[in-house]
């Protein structure tokens, strides 16, 4: 019996497969260190540069504490539920900020240097006082997500072609009558959500929203739903519900993909419901 080690010519796709798990992050590593959050500004101050994540929810702040100016490595900062009557201009100095919530504070406005904020990517803005879109947000590449739900707005700027990032929209409950013709430019648009509005049809340039999978419109005034749905490939969840629809195009056909469709509180009669159903033998359709 001979005893001894394998030729380099075996252990050679051994060696090249250990590698390759190294290599591509499949090897069990150390779970990465969670951040601690602070809630107390002068406890945040204290860490210095350690500060990453500050929330202050709720604290009756009427404005941004001036001593969070000292904490150059925040990535994550929560304002929400304060009455916040200005956001600072130096809010534009976290050169590292990837999350900000301004949420449920009376906003009307953002300051210019907000733009500045090259590494944000999640933005709330909700239950604020905003009639129109802050210009500053259009031209951020670098959100990813934008929520702007019950606000005051009226209608949403040709200049949000800029966000060329942005993967999820929510517009709902606002007064939006349309949308520009713009954001069909908004090619890594997935979820787009303008519910509860006065949008009474949708331009043509949606057909260019290649990976939008969830189209949210309803509450609207939308009497025609215009042909350019019908080209969205990828599209899974449609809600329709609550508009003054009487039928659909015929072309409804051609989303292949659509797993979900709500038609609740729209006006559509029996024959018509009948031809859904076997334009979409394989959606969930309710009625």
């Amino acid at each position: 019996m001979k005893y001894g080690f394998q030729s380099n010519r075996t252990l050679r796709p051994v060696v090249a497969g250990f590698l390759l798990v190294v290599l591509t992050g499949c090897f069990p590593q150390q779970a990465p260190e969670r951040m601690t959050k602070y809630v107390r500004v002068e406890d945040a101050v204290k860490a210095g540069d350690q500060a990453q994540w500050v929330t202050l929810y709720d604290q009756g702040l009427s404005e941004v504490p001036a001593d969070l100016i000292q904490l150059k490595g925040l990535v994550r900062l929560g304002l929400r539920k304060n009455p916040l009557a200005t956001i600072p201009a130096w809010i534009g100095d976290f050169a590292s900020l990837e999350q900000l919530d301004l949420g449920q504070t009376p906003l009307t406005g953002l300051p210019e240097t907000l733009e500045r904020l090259a590494k944000l990517r999640h933005l709330w803005l909700n239950d604020c006082q905003f009639t129109e879109v802050p210009p500053a947000i259009c031209r951020m590449g670098s959100l990813t997500y934008l929520n702007l739900d019950r606000n005051k707005i009226r209608s949403v700027p040709p200049t949000i072609a800029g966000m060329k990032s942005v993967k999820w929209i929510r517009l709902n409950e606002n007064q939006i009558a349309q949308l520009p013709i713009e954001i069909g430019e908004l090619v890594a648009l997935e979820r787009l959500y303008v519910a509860s509005n006065q949008l009474t049809t949708l331009p043509d340039s949606i057909h260019r929203l290649e990976s939008l999978s969830d189209l949210l419109l309803a509450n609207n005034q939308i009497r025609v739903l215009p042909d350019s749905v019908t080209h969205l490939k990828r599209l899974l969840t449609l809600d329709l519900s609550r508009n003054p629809l009487s039928q659909l195009p015929d072309s409804m056909g051609e989303l292949k993909q659509l797993r979900q469709l709500s038609l609740t509180g729209c006006p559509l009669p029996e024959s018509e419901i009948r031809r859904i159903r076997s334009l979409l033998p394989d959606c969930y359709v309710v009625f």
